[in-house]
């Protein structure tokens, strides 16, 4: 029983699905999927039939059979837009729609598979951003760190390379500013980003990102013996360094304060007449105390230039907002100042990629790469491929996407456990859409084991909630639940209010899956709290949406009705603004 559609070849005896001479890397459920539709070509097979034939009397999420869908469309070189092979018959089910031939010629031999990688093996690492979570997402598709929101793990040839300073992890707290002056607004972010930056330019210690740092909301934390200690740990950090900007007559006042685990705390205070070329100063005294060299690229230390300091400053508050128009502006103004400033081309890089100047992002990446390599630079090296991945990732090709992180893994020291958690996820979730379910999972579970070995309850947590992803789309809604609640846990103990009320959102639909109701309205509903809180619009539908469907089943009909008048209210002039023959052709009909 084998078939062609397309140039694709499914062997349903031999449970293989080829294109060309390539194995097409397929779950056994995605298979059974296909094949079930296959079969029964000659009509629709609703939601009810194929969860029973996948899934049993097992309760899984309404995501899981769609998440399913969307492996088996790919694994059929399909998509949910062109629905060439398996189509989605509304208000019937699905049903086999390609063009089929029966193959009746003696099958090809069959190519030994390669063989899983070895979990032990020596490892190296690699949002955009990103990922910039590189990740949160709706209801059971989880949070997937892509490139944007991280990047991943994969075993190389290449043996890392030790750091001699592995143990340095150093969190830049967000500055303190006591000067009352409304433009210097960006002097919260802007020179938090800024310190950041140059001490990860000047290697050998390892830096939490700035977004991770304004995720668990550490300029709310005390910097006493108990706080510190939490708020390492919520970062995986093994210093913290926090600043308070103060105006003095004409002159501005740094102060300066390193707090490390089972150390002195170290405290200066820094005296000029701008704030930005005070924080490159501290970046200065800081690498002094930890032992450090100082910057060593003529370039980072013209970051003590006024003009300069404050227009890269300034960009990076405006990438940290999410004003990606503003970032690019000041990216370009610290270019025209010097062309040769690789971390600023690396921003204008990463700016216009969000912009959707995909042409010119990819050769401001490509510059940034090689004057890294020229340099022997291997921050800056990662960064530009991972920037070159992201760039891949946004046009489809997730192909080159992996490659550009293979090459980025190669170049980076096994011992950077921030980097390496952050990179993990991304690469993991690269390899689930290009179909590589098993690495995936192994990647995944490698990130787990990097974070909880170095204290990271942030990474744990963004890592539990993408292998509950994982479980959720096997239809093992038990086992899900169980990693989301691990994940809860770590989350809270981080300190991150967003995550902990996204792992909310989906452990109560999770539940409710499961017949708990009543359990998953109290988590969602504790989700929906933060999300007001936090006023995180998106947060907020998915928890109202999910509390709907929660209480329909008690007949709380007014409280339903208020409910969904509420994110009506909340979704339709979105929506309608952003998909406007949408919302009209909806209206027609």
């Amino acid at each position: 029983m084998r078939y062609r559609t397309g140039d694709t070849l499914i062997d349903l005896d031999a449970r293989e699905i080829r294109r060309g001479d390539t194995t097409v890397d397929v779950e056994a459920k995605v298979f059974d999927l296909i094949a079930l539709l296959l079969l029964h070509r000659d009509r629709a097979i609703d939601k009810r039939e194929l969860n029973s034939a996948l899934w049993g009397d097992r309760p899984v999420t309404d995501a899981a059979l769609s998440q399913q869908l969307r492996k088996a469309r790919r694994a059929l070189a399909d998509d949910g837009d062109a629905q060439r092979v398996i189509r989605t018959v509304h208000g019937r089910g699905l049903r086999w729609v390609g063009p089929l031939v029966e193959v009746r010629e003696p099958p090809a031999p069959i190519h030994a598979e390669p063989q899983p990688l070895d979990p032990t093996a020596t490892t190296v690492p690699v949002t955009i951003s990103r990922r910039r979570l590189r990740a949160l997402a709706a209801t059971t598709a989880l949070l997937v760190g892509l490139l944007g929101a991280g990047a991943g793990w994969r075993l190389s040839q290449h043996p890392a390379r030790p750091s001699e300073h592995a143990e340095t992890r150093i969190a830049v707290l967000p500055t303190d500013d006591q000067t009352g002056e409304t433009d210097l607004d960006w002097t919260r972010n802007g020179l938090m980003g800024l310190m950041a930056s140059l001490l990860a330019q000047g290697g050998g210690i390892d830096v939490v990102a700035a977004p991770d740092v304004l995720a668990v909301d550490a300029s709310t934390r005390r910097l006493d013996g108990a706080g510190a200690q939490a708020l390492r740990g919520a970062l995986g950090a093994t210093h913290l360094l926090a600043t308070r900007l103060r105006r003095i007559g004409p002159l501005y006042e740094l102060e300066l304060h390193l707090v490390a685990a089972g150390a002195a705390e170290r405290q200066e205070t820094l005296h000029g007449s701008a704030p930005a070329p005070l924080a490159v100063d501290a970046v200065a005294q800081a690498r002094r105390w930890l032992g450090r060299d100082p910057l060593p690229d003529v370039r980072n230390r013209r970051m003590g230039s006024p003009f300069l300091a404050e227009a890269y400053a300034r960009g990076l508050d405006a990438q940290l907002h999410g004003d990606v128009v503003g970032a690019r502006k000041y990216f370009e103004i610290c270019l025209d100042q010097d062309p040769g400033l690789a971390w600023a081309r690396l921003g204008l890089a990463i700016a216009q990629g969000a912009t959707g100047d995909a042409t010119a992002s990819e050769e401001n990446a490509t510059k940034v790469a090689a004057a890294a390599r020229e340099q022997g630079n291997e921050e800056l090296l990662v960064a530009a491929l991972r920037q070159l991945g992201s760039n891949a990732f946004r046009r489809g090709d997730l192909d080159e996407a992996a490659r550009h992180l293979d090459a980025a893994l190669a170049d980076v020291s096994a011992n950077r456990p921030l980097m390496l958690v952050d990179l993990l996820v991304a690469d993991a979730s690269i390899e689930d859409e290009r179909g590589h379910f098993r690495r995936s999972r192994e990647q995944f579970e490698r990130a787990l084991a990097v974070a909880r070995e170095s204290g990271n309850r942030r990474g744990e947590a963004l890592v539990l909630v993408n292998l509950a992803s994982l479980e959720n789309g096997a239809g093992d809604a038990a086992a899900a639940a169980a990693m989301l609640r691990a994940g809860l846990d770590a989350a809270r103990a981080a300190g991150d209010s967003s995550l902990e009320g996204n792992t909310l959102a989906n452990l109560g639909a999770t539940e409710a899956n499961q017949g708990r109701l009543l359990d998953a309205a109290v988590l969602l509903r504790q989700a929906l709290a933060i999300a007001r809180r936090r006023a995180d619009l998106q947060l907020e539908m998915l928890s109202t949406v999910q509390l709907i469907w929660t209480l329909a089943p008690f007949g709380r009909d007014s409280e339903v009705d208020g409910l969904a008048r509420h994110v009506a209210a909340i979704a339709l002039p979105r929506w309608r603004t952003s998909n406007r023959h949408a919302f009209a052709t909806a209206m027609r009909e």
